[in-house]
C-alpha cells in the first residue's frame, strides 16, 4: 500500500514538472511581437493543461481513493483472519492449561495417596521398632535383675562375687545398683589390710567409679561425682600411708647397711657373708625413693663412697700380691732352666727331677700375666724336648699331680 501511495505522488511531481516545462517551452517560441497573442494562447493553453491537470489530479484521486479502500478492506480482513487465529490459538492455549491442570491433580492426588501409605508403613514400623525396643529394654532389665540374683546368691565368697559384679559392670555400666553391691564387696579390702592390697582395691574403685560417672543417669550424676571424689581422696591418702612406709623402710635399710659396713671395714666378721648381706641389702633399697629425699641420698651416697673405697683398698692389695706371684714363678722358672743346663746329660736321664717338678708346676695360669706365661711356655718346652723319652711319662704325670701354688 505504501508502494502505491509512492508512485502516486511520483505521477503527480512529474506531471507538475511537465507542466512547468510545457510553459517555458511555449514563452521561448513566442516573439515580443506576438506578446499579445501568446499570452492570450497562453492563458488557453495554461487554462487547458490546467484543465486537464485537475482532470488528472481528479482521476489520481479517485484512484488513490479506490486503492486506499481496497487496501482498508484487505487490511480489515486480514485483521480479522489473524483475530480468528487468536481466538483459536487461545482456546487451544486454554484447553491444554486445563488438560495440565487436570494432569497436576490426578499426580497430586496419586502423590497424596502414595503419601498416605508411606504413612502407614512409617506408623507400622514405628510400632515394630518400639515393641522391638521395649521388648530389648525389657530383656535388659531382666537380665541386669539376673544379675543381681546371682551376685547376691554368693555374697559368702567375695572373690567370686566381686569377680560377677565386675562382669556385670561391663555390661550395665550406668547401673547404680551394681555399683552398690561393688562398693560394699570391696569396702573390706580397705581396712585393716597390707597397703598393697588398699593400693589395689583404691586403684579397682577409682576405675569403677569413674566409668560409673561417664554412664550414669542425671539423676545418679550427683551420688556419682560424691562417690568418685571421696575414693580419689582416700586413694591420696593410702598413697600418702604407702609412701611414708617406703620412707621408713628404706631409712632402716640404710641403716642395716651401715652396720655391715662397719663390720666390714673393721673385719670383725667373715668378709663373704657380709659382703653377701650388703649386696641383699643394697638390692633392696628403693632407689626411685632415695632419688626424692635429699636427707637419704646423703646417707647412701655416703655409704656408697664407703664401700667404694673398701674394694679400690682390697684390690689394690690384689694386685700387689698378683704382681708378687708373677715375680716368683720368673724366679723358679729360671732356677729350673739354670740348674738343668749346669749338667744336661744328667738331667736328661732324669736325675734330680723333683727339683725341677717343684719350680715348675702348681702356677695359677688365672693370676699369671701374658709374659710369665710365654716364658714359662719357652722354659719348659725346651727342658721338656731334651729330656729323654723314658722320662718324660713320669714328669709329665707329676707336673698334673702337683698342688696349685696359691698367690
Amino acid at each position: 500500500m505504501y508502494d502505491i501511495l509512492n508512485i502516486l505522488q511520483l505521477i503527480l511531481f512529474i506531471s507538475f514538472i511537465i507542466i512547468f516545462y510545457f510553459k517555458l517551452t511555449m514563452m521561448n517560441k513566442q516573439t515580443m511581437q506576438l506578446k499579445n497573442q501568446i499570452e492570450i494562447q497562453n492563458e488557453k493553453n495554461e487554462d487547458i493543461v490546467v484543465s486537464k491537470a485537475e482532470l488528472l489530479f481528479e482521476k489520481i484521486k479517485e484512484n488513490l481513493e479506490e486503492v486506499m479502500e481496497n487496501d482498508r478492506t484487505q487490511l480489515y480482513q486480514l485483521y480479522k483472519v489473524e483475530l480468528a487465529n487468536l481466538e483459536e490459538t487461545k482456546k487451544d492455549n486454554i484447553l491444554a492449561i486445563d488438560q495440565v491442570i487436570e494432569q497436576l491433580k490426578l499426580d497430586q492426588m496419586d502423590h497424596i495417596q502414595k503419601l498416605d501409605q508411606f504413612q502407614e508403613k512409617i506408623g507400622q514400623d514405628f510400632e515394630g521398632v518400639k515393641v522391638a525396643l521395649v521388648t530389648h529394654v525389657n530383656a535388659r532389665d531382666a537380665e541386669h535383675d539376673l544379675w543381681l540374683e546371682r551376685i547376691s546368691r554368693v555374697k559368702n565368697e567375695p572373690q567370686k562375687a566381686i569377680e560377677m559384679v565386675e562382669s556385670a559392670l561391663s555390661q550395665f555400666p550406668y547401673s547404680r545398683s551394681l555399683f552398690e553391691v561393688y562398693l560394699e564387696l570391696l569396702n573390706p579390702y580397705l581396712i585393716n589390710q597390707e597397703q598393697k592390697i588398699k593400693k589395689k582395691t583404691a586403684e579397682k574403685l577409682n576405675r569403677a567409679s569413674r566409668i560409673f560417672l561417664d554412664y550414669c543417669s542425671v539423676d545418679n550424676w550427683n551420688f556419682a561425682i560424691e562417690k568418685h571424689n571421696e575414693i580419689l581422696k582416700y586413694g591420696q591418702e593410702i598413697m600418702v600411708e604407702i609412701y611414708k612406709e617406703r620412707k621408713a623402710s628404706t631409712h632402716t635399710l640404710l641403716s642395716k647397711l651401715e652396720i655391715n659396713v662397719d663390720q666390714l671395714e673393721a673385719g670383725n666378721a667373715v668378709e663373704d657373708k657380709v659382703v653377701e648381706r650388703i649386696e641383699s641389702l643394697e638390692s633392696s633399697i628403693d632407689k626411685a625413693l632415695i632419688e626424692r629425699e635429699p636427707q637419704l641420698l646423703s646417707t647412701y651416697k655416703r655409704l656408697s663412697k664407703r664401700l667404694i673405697n673398701y674394694y679400690s683398698k682390697d684390690q689394690q692389695e690384689d694386685e700387689v700380691a698378683i704382681r708378687n706371684y708373677n715375680l716368683k714363678a720368673v724366679k723358679q722358672i729360671k732356677e729350673a732352666y739354670d740348674y738343668f743346663v749346669q749338667d744336661e746329660k744328667a738331667h736328661r736321664t732324669g736325675v734330680n727331677l723333683s727339683y725341677f717338678i717343684a719350680r715348675l708346676s702348681g702356677w695359677d695360669t688365672q693370676y699369671l700375666k701374658e709374659e710369665t706365661q710365654i716364658y714359662f711356655q719357652a722354659i719348659y718346652s725346651e727342658i721338656f724336648g731334651k729330656l729323654n723319652s723314658s722320662v718324660k711319662p713320669n714328669f709329665t704325670e707329676s707336673m698334673l699331680n702337683s698342688n696349685k701354688k696359691v698367690v
